[in-house]
């Protein structure tokens, strides 16, 4: 069963359309007990990270989070949740990443060429083909770190794009279009 943590609704049904697009069955929650008995979590976008950490925190998610081992994908904002520090913001995030979270002076929105994305070292084999062109949409950023699968320059900082460790995983690019949909899928395993 996958299930999507319920903190932010706009973004929470981003995500379920696009499951719904991958005749993928899922459940939204925020029960923590419902939580363990999922095979896959996702933590979705959100508008405000500060705010979705308190109810995750609130409903004891976080913690839940931090010790059961399953698959665990955040996207954009949900990847930042599950980083260490929001630096400059006054607040830390689950610390599933052990990477700290940077602010853009402006939000950045580009498309990002598959040229232009870097397979590092821990690039895994199942993640080979990229597609043409991806879209990019944030406020935030991490840097390339020990983790990071795919990086590309924006502002001269070698951003990560995607993240794993074990059974975390981290996207930062727009899932809404057909190149993101597709890199969802792979890690869902579909």
């Amino acid at each position: 069963m996958i299930s999507i943590i319920n903190y932010d609704n706009k973004f929470t049904t981003e995500v379920t359309c696009i499951l719904d697009e991958l005749g993928l069955s899922y459940k939204l929650l925020t029960d923590e007990v419902l939580i363990c008995k999922s095979e896959i979590i996702i933590l979705p976008d959100c508008s405000d990270k500060k705010k979705a950490l308190r109810k995750m925190q609130l409903m004891n998610i976080s913690n839940v989070l931090k010790i059961i081992n399953k698959k665990i994908i955040g996207i954009n904002n949900g990847m930042f949740l599950m980083c260490s520090n929001f630096v400059g913001e006054g607040f830390s995030g689950m610390g599933l990443f052990h990477s700290d979270v940077y602010s853009y002076s402006n939000s950045i929105d580009c498309e990002i060429s598959k040229d232009d994305i870097v397979k590092t070292k821990n690039n895994s084999p199942e993640f080979n083909e990229l597609c043409p062109v991806y879209k990019y949409k944030s406020s935030n950023y991490i840097l390339s770190n020990d983790n990071t699968c795919f990086n590309t320059i924006i502002e001269d900082k070698k951003i990560s794009l995607l993240d794993i460790q074990n059974n975390y995983f981290g996207i930062n690019l727009d899932l809404c279009c057909k190149s993101g949909k597709s890199l969802l899928q792979n890690i869902l395993g579909g």
